[in-house]
């Protein structure tokens, strides 16, 4: 039963690797997205910049 667990462990980690490269490439350094309350604040200015222009 080890073994089993052993190689589960060792799938888990290698998995949990390759999703942190994968989020690291498709990142853009320097740009970060607002969420929540901020991302709605974000597009409400948008809007009203539409508006407005």
């Amino acid at each position: 039963m080890s073994d089993f667990s052993t190689l589960s462990d060792r799938l888990a980690a290698q998995q949990i690797r390759e999703r942190v490269q994968t989020a690291q490439r498709s990142r853009v350094p320097g740009q970060r997205r607002p969420h929540g309350r901020h991302a709605l604040a974000a597009r409400l200015h948008h809007l009203a910049n539409r508006i407005d222009g």
